[in-house]
């Protein structure tokens, strides 16, 4: 069953990076996360899914570059501003699946980097 989770969880991060596109708006990267096939009602799903969310953030925000602090400041400036953007889809799509309200809504939780 653990091999089953990290396929899985290896299928979806591909699934996510090969979603990234730019935006129409600004040309900012957007990317999508499944969680489609997880259960959030348990602790061990939502862990799944935060690593998603974590390393689709890394990717969307173009990741830290080796004797670069300028890039890297810019890096982490991101991820902390896309993370808080993100955290509350992540709690509505928690939420939303513990009470289970999913039947009308797809289980994607769609973002672009800030």
């Amino acid at each position: 069953m653990n091999t089953l989770i990290k396929t899985a969880a290896t299928i979806a991060l591909g699934t996510a990076a090969a979603f990234a596109s730019p935006a129409a708006a600004g040309g900012a990267p957007q990317v999508s996360v499944s969680y489609a096939d997880l259960n959030l009602s348990n602790e061990s799903g939502v862990q799944i899914l935060d690593r998603r969310i974590d390393k689709a953030i890394s990717n969307v925000c173009g990741g830290m570059a080796p004797r670069d602090v300028s890039r890297n400041l810019q890096f982490k400036a991101c991820v902390k501003e896309t993370a808080a953007l993100v955290q509350p889809k992540r709690d509505l799509a928690v939420s939303d699946y513990r009470e289970g309200r999913l039947a009308m809504r797809e289980r994607v939780i769609r973002f672009a980097a800030q």
